[in-house]
């Protein structure tokens, strides 16, 4: 098998010219979103992040911006704090086969580097694109396997990133198998991050950017890594998964580009909570139930949504959005969830704890079975009354079977954005992404994107 160098050969190969305009504008979406994001996170979750922002302000002067701060680093150090502004909120895209937050790595990837080689617009669509490619389709082959102990995001959105500064560094074939290697031998990050609601979390993004772009920038200097990483008898594919489906990674590349099923969240939480949230609110909503009303909830999922996502004590802010139980509690008592009402304050809300103890959620081997492409939920709730309702979802609001509308992803750009920003700067960031592929440089767009006043 060349499977490594299969999809090295198509990174390499493939120019701007080779992608659809359906792509560009999904590569658009992408920062869009993931910008939003990581601007509202930074001002959110500025305690948290404190020690990062910290750490890289120790860091040499560079070239590259941490966005909001607008503070001068290296490109590494500049990847590693936007990755984890961007992934703070868990409120990035998710792509659901690979269960990567591809963009929070990929877009903090994309600016440090692009930005210290002066990358162009379509250079730097055209590695955003190929990086979402690799990190989804390897994602894809050792997935669900991987995830019963590791990141997906960290893992697979490390070799992602490796595949984008291999191609804004212009590396060769060979470079690029090399840089895939080094990428996939240095990637980590456990599920620990999920129970705990820790940094962890966050830096999984960030340091995935940042040792992405680490490997390809030690191969276009010279160094050398292991080649042929994926169907090595002890590599990356086998190591993470009893079964891996190892020739999916080289099959169908680009038809179509693994972008085109990416999903943008509604709602600031894990994605396995998305789907309940949606079914929840249709019960409150079109029957009008108050939380005091309710005596139980009960939620049939898929087996991974049930026995890892499930904490029924958070202590943290991330660890509620986290927990499918809080989500639904939250859901429950406010009869919504935004970023305005997911705050720290209601972690330890009684009314709030006190509907958690009245949801069960069981996996169900019939909803395995149409899981990752669709996220299956069915929700039942019981009154006091003895009257009981149940409504069924299959697809969170926002992925690419139920899609935002592009008013939906700009409100929700705008209402994260301007958290920190004025309304005039955000919407001068959004006119510069929707011209992205036109930009001269990329500080083109890292110049918006900090604080000015």
């Amino acid at each position: 098998m060349k499977i490594t160098e299969t999809i090295s050969r198509f990174v390499v190969e493939t120019e701007f010219e080779n992608i659809p305009e359906d792509i560009v504008n999904k590569v658009k979406e992408c920062f869009l979103d993931s910008l939003g994001v990581g601007i509202a996170g930074f001002t959110l979750e500025r305690e948290m992040l404190k020690p990062i922002l910290e750490l890289v302000k120790e860091a040499r002067v560079g070239e590259s911006t941490v966005i909001v701060d607008g503070f001068k680093t290296d490109f590494l150090h500049a990847a590693l704090a936007n990755g984890c502004f961007i992934h703070s909120i868990d409120f990035d895209d998710t792509h659901p086969a690979a269960l990567t937050h591809t963009s929070s790595v990929l877009v903090p990837a994309a600016l440090a580097l692009g930005e210290k080689l002066s990358s162009n617009g379509r250079e730097i669509i055209t590695a955003f694109t190929l990086g979402f490619e690799v990190a989804a389709k390897v994602g894809r082959s050792v997935m669900p396997d991987l995830a019963r102990f590791w990141h997906s995001t960290a893992l697979n959105g490390a070799i992602g990133a490796a595949a984008l500064g291999g191609k804004l560094l212009k590396l060769d074939v060979e470079q690029m198998n090399m840089a895939l290697g080094i990428a996939a031998d240095i990637a980590s990050g456990t599920y620990a991050c999920i129970e705990f609601g820790d940094i962890t979390k966050s830096l999984h993004s960030g340091m995935a950017a940042m040792k992405g772009l680490l490997a390809a920038w030690l191969v276009k200097k010279g160094g050398i890594g292991p080649k042929n990483i994926f169907e090595y008898e002890k590599g990356y594919c086998r190591i993470y998964s009893n079964n891996p489906k190892i020739e999916r990674i080289s099959e169908n590349l680009g038809k179509p580009f693994e972008i085109a099923f990416n999903g943008i969240k509604a709602f600031p939480s894990i994605l396995a909570s998305h789907t309940p949230i949606q079914a929840l609110m249709k019960i409150m909503e079109s029957r009008n139930v108050k939380a005091e009303e309710i005596e139980e909830i009960s939620l049939k999922t898929y087996s991974l949504a049930a026995s890892s996502f499930c904490n029924y004590n958070p202590q943290t802010l991330m660890a509620a959005r986290l927990s499918i139980p809080f989500c639904l509690a939250l859901t429950a008592v406010d009869g919504y969830i935004t970023i305005q009402n997911f705050t720290k304050e209601r972690v330890f809300d009684p009314k709030i704890r006190e509907v958690m103890r009245k949801i069960k959620v069981k996996g169900s081997p019939e909803f395995d079975k149409l899981y990752p492409e669709m996220f299956p939920a069915e929700v039942k709730v019981n009154l006091r009354s003895g009257v009981s309702y149940l409504e069924v979802e299959y697809f969170p609001k926002g992925s690419y079977k139920n899609p935002l509308t592009r008013e939906e992803l700009q409100n929700k750009f705008l209402s994260l954005a301007t958290i920190t920003f004025t309304i005039e700067q955000a919407k001068e960031i959004i006119n510069t992404i929707n011209k992205l592929e036109k930009i001269n440089k990329a500080s083109e767009l890292t110049n918006l994107l900090i604080k000015t006043r």
